[in-house]
């Protein structure tokens, strides 16, 4: 059961990772209100629109209903999502390495985000 989870973990670590590089690789900025402004909260009082239609977003554009949407767009970037993929693929190889015990155990908390993709089994949950 080791091998299926960690073989189906490594497939959807692909795909992002296929996603990220087809999205451009690299990090995507925002500029206009996004730039300017951290949060909601501060006392921005334009309509969503109004705010949206000025965000320049280097890579694909989006449609947002929110500044938080639009900053997590931009925060989850292709460069973002490949270090991630990278980092993940660094620990299940270090613990494939050790022969750990805990490689199973690692890789059910590291794949429980993926759970609501095809393939994923209900007894891979920890």
């Amino acid at each position: 059961m080791t091998d299926d989870l960690v073989t189906w973990f490594r497939q959807q670590l692909d795909e992002d990772e296929r996603l990220a590089q087809a999205a451009g690789g690299t990090s995507w900025v925002a500029r206009g209100h996004l730039a300017h402004v951290s949060t909601w909260s501060r006392g921005v009082q334009a309509k969503w629109c109004e705010i949206l239609a000025e965000v320049e977003y280097v890579g694909p554009t989006a449609q947002t209903e929110s500044m938080d949407h639009a900053a997590h767009i931009v925060r989850h970037d292709p460069a973002r999502v490949l270090a991630e993929v990278a980092a993940k693929r660094a620990v299940i190889d270090l613990l494939e390495e050790l022969n750990e015990l805990g490689l199973y155990e690692a890789v059910q908390f590291l794949a429980l985000p993926y759970a609501d993709r095809p393939g994923y089994r209900e007894e891979w949950k920890p």
